[in-house]
């Protein structure tokens, strides 16, 4: 039936792309700049991306926040086009954060510590794989610790080195032999201390530079040219204290040097530096040493662990060490047998057993057995008649010692073998214990010690009350004492 719309005899014809208005290689064009834009947008987000998470590998550790902060905004980007099929239209947006990024002053900063900071990172590696990581710290910032960003926000240069820890103690004397005459009295040493003339110069050495650094990390983490002025004061008083007390020992050795009846043993024991090592101590059945034992080798014949001990150790049958076990070569079928030891040498410990009593490290022989063996034994009711006359000899050789560690069981050594029922009271429940001899009361409390005098004062040392104290600072103050009474005393 005819249309009155179509006219009559009308032939349609074949359509023609020429005949549409915009022409089909327009088109075509248009959406392959559309994939181009999607596909460039993609590449250049996956760039950015691995390029940042590549400069948070490297970043010091505390900035790597501040990059992944970066990181994820990129990678918000990226996941919303991901999802909307829109990466044609993100190209502008992640370009600009490319730019942002690139451009931000803090940003450079931030890579640019990442890089130094990897400088002293490979610095301690290599100085650690030659001298061993326990003897290797950073002088300066620290990598493992630094952040870009100060606490008052604002960006900081990272400015630290790794170095060989250096002997403080040795440089703290050494300051003392060029400064000889602030040490011929202790107000001499004060006045020098005070005035702030002792820090100016020890700062001027390189070891002192590194020392401040290193107490600064220990005490607030940080180093020491960050710190507000507050808290540089506080490194800097610990720092006086240890100059001071470095002090005080150069002015006893030089009288201990100078003393008429000083005996050759005693001059050679403040020439020799004794050697102070750990041994295994008793357990109370964990399988692990309840606390840490120190022995030490005074390296010097003829005193009392490489004479009396030994003598000791030679004549004893049934010998227990501290664990209660016999020792191997002492039992009575031993001696019979005519299977005596030799004892090659014996040493001081820190130790006691369960009943108080010292400890002694002893190292001997087997007949027909060529290797070193060794027991930790107690020396029980004899070991004041043993040391008499010759524990002052050690204990004065360890606090003349240039290792600070030695110098610091100086104490522990004394309080265990000058007062072995002191000892007895730490094993015990006793809630006190009264040191005739020293005239303190020491009270268990709080978890802790207290020391109070024969009046039920609490003890103060330096305008310091002593309460709540651990065993090891409790040990410290009764130690101390013994030392000071005994005229034993750097």
């Amino acid at each position: 039936m005819a249309s009155k719309y179509i006219p009559e005899g009308f032939t349609p014809v074949e359509y023609q792309p020429s005949m549409v208005g915009i022409p089909t290689e327009a088109v075509k064009d248009y959406y392959n700049r559309m994939d181009q834009q999607f596909y460039t947008a993609q590449e250049e987000s996956a760039k950015l991306q691995t390029v940042l998470a590549t400069q948070i590998a490297n970043a010091a550790e505390g900035d790597k926040s501040y990059l992944q902060g970066y990181f994820d905004q990129v990678k918000g980007v990226i996941d919303e086009a991901s999802e909307s099929k829109d990466f044609q239209n993100r190209v502008l947006q992640v370009r600009n954060m490319a730019r942002n990024i690139v451009g931000n002053v803090d940003f450079q900063t931030v890579l640019m510590n990442g890089a130094e900071a990897k400088k002293a990172d490979d610095q301690y590696r290599q100085l650690a794989m030659n001298f061993g990581a326990e003897n290797i710290i950073f002088s300066g910032h620290d990598p493992r610790n630094f952040g870009t960003f100060g606490a008052d926000g604002q960006p900081r240069r990272f400015q630290g080195a790794a170095t060989k820890r250096p002997d403080y103690d040795n440089a703290m004397l050494g300051l003392f032999d060029k400064h000889t005459d602030v040490t011929e009295s202790v107000s001499s040493l004060q006045e020098f201390i005070n005035k702030g003339a002792a820090m100016d110069a020890y700062m001027n050495t390189p070891e002192g530079r590194v020392h401040v650094n290193d107490l600064s990390q220990q005490m607030f983490g940080g180093a020491f040219i960050d710190l507000p002025q507050e808290t540089q004061e506080d490194v800097s008083l610990e720092l006086q204290k240890q100059l001071f007390h470095a002090g005080e020992r150069k002015i006893a050795l030089q009288r201990a040097t100078k003393a008429a009846n000083l005996t050759p043993d005693q001059k050679k024991a403040l020439e020799t530096e004794p050697v102070l090592g750990i041994v295994p101590g008793p357990t109370e059945g964990t399988g692990a040493a309840d606390r840490q034992v120190f022995a030490v080798d005074d390296r010097i014949e003829g005193s009392l662990t490489d004479d009396a001990f030994a003598q000791w150790a030679r004549g004893q049958v049934g010998l227990t060490d501290a664990f209660g076990k016999e020792v191997k070569g002492f039992t009575e079928d031993d001696y019979n047998a005519g299977n005596r030891p030799t004892v090659v040498n014996a040493q001081l410990t820190s130790g006691f057993n369960e009943e108080g009593a010292p400890l002694v490290q002893m190292y001997y022989k087997l007949p027909g057995d060529d290797v070193n063996h060794s027991a930790l034994v107690a020396m029980g009711d004899r070991s004041w008649q043993l040391q008499k006359g010759n524990l002052d000899l050690t204990l004065q050789q360890m606090v003349y010692a240039k290792n600070g560690e030695t110098r610091a069981q100086a104490p522990a050594i004394a309080a265990n073998w000058f007062d072995p029922m002191f000892n007895k009271f730490i094993l015990s429940e006793e809630k006190s214990y009264a040191s005739n001899s020293l005239g303190l009361v020491i009270k268990r409390e709080n978890g802790g010690y207290g020391v109070y005098n024969a009046d039920g004062e609490v003890y103060t040392a330096k305008g310091k009350k002593l309460t709540g104290l651990s065993e090891d600072a409790v040990r410290m103050v009764v130690g101390s004492q013994y030392l000071k009474n005994y005229g034993i005393n750097g």
